[in-house]
């Protein structure tokens, strides 16, 4: 089977649209209500961005999160005094300050990141022991794919 006949019989685009709203509805809700009272989605994203994607500049963190540059200065400087980053001048471009997680930020988001999947044990419990395996078999297949899209 030719590559464009398979892309013609697999609409791509609903595929990653439906696993994106199963995903946000039953596992990514969960972890966004964990912050509930302590942080902004906004916040959780740019920590999140910085703890998973390593230190960066705001112009980088406006363009990922798809915010303005400056709330993401507003946050930093909430993040800074707080302990949770770190905000250094860049050694490249002396107009550019370097922004980078904390033990304290990374703590915080891995603190969630554990909550989050206790209550995503207690969703799964109805699956059997081969149904638990295939899901984390499917989901480390899915993780390997997109990382080579990055």
């Amino acid at each position: 089977m030719s590559q464009q006949r398979a892309d013609h019989e697999h609409d791509y685009a609903q595929l990653a649209y439906r696993l994106q709203v199963l995903f946000d509805d039953l596992v990514i809700s969960g972890y966004r209500d964990s912050f509930r009272g302590e942080l902004g989605r906004t916040q959780a994203e740019l920590l999140e961005r910085l703890c998973e994607h390593g230190p960066a500049c705001a112009q980088d963190l406006s363009r990922a999160l798809h915010i303005p540059k400056q709330h993401v200065s507003r946050i930093v400087d909430a993040f800074a005094r707080a302990g949770m980053v770190s905000v250094t001048p860049s050694t490249t471009d002396r107009r550019s300050k370097v922004i980078d997680v904390t033990d304290e930020g990374r703590s915080l988001i891995d603190r969630h990141v554990q909550e989050s999947g206790e209550r995503y044990l207690t969703l799964i419990e109805r699956f059997s022991d081969d149904e638990r395996t295939e899901l984390a078999d499917a989901m480390t297949r899915l993780i390997r794919l997109f990382e080579k899209l990055s």
